[in-house]
């Protein structure tokens, strides 16, 4: 798996880091990347997922995924779907092996707005 991080801000370089220590092939940029097929996880907490699905023209490739400061040390992401948002977008706790690639990077905490992957997740 590749991973881009747009933004190479405090949290983009945090992003960044940990992707790159799991092992992952990052690249860091401040630069647009436009790759149709890519999904784009977004890390505000403050902007409405939703509202930036709909705007990028495609929405079911859009999730939330809200990493907290300082990235490496804050070993919790928060993953926010939205309605439009494909099953198959968002890294979440429902799939054992998105799971792991979140352990690799040193998540050790998932929280999401969705009850059902809470649910399943706890099973």
């Amino acid at each position: 798996m590749r991973i881009a991080v747009v933004g190479a801000g405090t949290m983009g370089h945090g992003i960044a880091q940990v992707a790159a220590i799991a092992g992952y092939q990052t690249r860091l940029t401040d630069a647009d990347l436009s790759a149709k097929d890519a999904a784009l996880a977004t890390n505000t907490s403050s902007l409405s997922i939703q509202r930036i699905a709909e705007v990028t023209g495609r929405a079911e490739r859009v999730v939330g995924m809200h990493f907290f400061n300082p990235v490496h040390i804050m070993k919790l992401v928060e993953i926010v779907t939205h309605q439009r948002m494909a099953r198959d977008t968002a890294w979440t706790v429902d799939d054992p092996a998105r799971a792991r690639e979140l352990a690799a990077m040193g998540v050790d905490g998932v929280c999401t707005n969705r009850p059902d992957v809470i649910r399943e997740a706890l099973a």
